[in-house]
């Protein structure tokens, strides 16, 4: 599942964060499931502020001592400027937070929307 090609370590999680905006054949970049086109620096402010994220890999004394521990796969919403912001060999985006700065598990993520 972790194809960022980093991995971390001690209490870290890897996180694969929702996209807001992709790329259409001319190369612009719209906002996702539209057809609006976003200028760049706003989808990278856009992408700075995503909250919600699918974690593919953690160190090995991240939450270990929660009660209910989250697990790879699971989704969950992040304080919004936590962690390094990583772009993955897959160039897909990604944050490594500490286990801490996570807030909660969601669904899927498509129930939070970030303002």
């Amino acid at each position: 599942m972790n194809n960022s090609g980093r991995n971390p370590h001690g209490p870290r999680v890897m996180v694969r964060m929702q996209k807001v905006a992709v790329k259409n054949d001319s190369g612009d970049y719209c906002e996702v499931g539209t057809s609006f086109i976003i200028p760049r620096d706003q989808w990278e402010k856009r992408q700075m502020n995503q909250v919600v994220g699918q974690i593919v890999e953690m160190g090995a004394d991240a939450f270990h001592d929660y009660k209910d521990p989250y697990k790879v796969g699971d989704f969950i919403i992040i304080k919004r400027y936590s962690g390094i912001h990583i772009e993955g060999v897959d160039d897909e985006a990604y944050r490594c937070i500490l286990d801490i700065d996570t807030v909660c598990k969601t669904v899927n993520g498509d129930d939070v929307e970030t303002i």
